[in-house]
């Protein structure tokens, strides 16, 4: 059975009458797209909203999904190295610049390092 939000007298009564079966709830005020969003995390199936548009005799469609923590991707610590002004603020470090900096620093020595050793 479909369960239909409406958000106003007019979509509920349309919706009423054109599907007989299934089950219309009127919510009061326009947060239509926070309501979807809601039922879809809460519930865990996709919800689909049909929204206003400014066209004559046009609809959107959104369809929102509950996130699902199994195909999310885990991120760990983003790699970071200090920069700026005495190295006081964190710069975040791309994978292709961690190779590059792999490859150019391979034997090269700072000039610290030099001095020390």
């Amino acid at each position: 059975m479909i369960r239909w939000t409406t958000f106003d007298q007019e979509t509920s009564s349309s919706v009423r009458a054109s599907f007989p079966q299934g089950t219309v709830i009127e919510l009061p005020g326009g947060q239509a797209t926070q309501q979807a969003a809601q039922q879809a995390s809460q519930s865990g199936q996709p919800v689909v909203a049909i929204l206003p548009v400014d066209l004559e005799n046009a609809a959107g469609i959104a369809i929102f999904r509950a996130p699902n923590p199994a195909t999310a991707p885990a991120l760990g610590p983003l790699p970071t190295r200090p920069g700026g002004f005495l190295g006081l603020s964190d710069e975040l470090v791309f994978e292709q610049e961690q190779k590059q900096e792999q490859e150019e620093g391979h034997g090269k020595r700072s000039w610290w390092r030099r001095l020390l050793g």
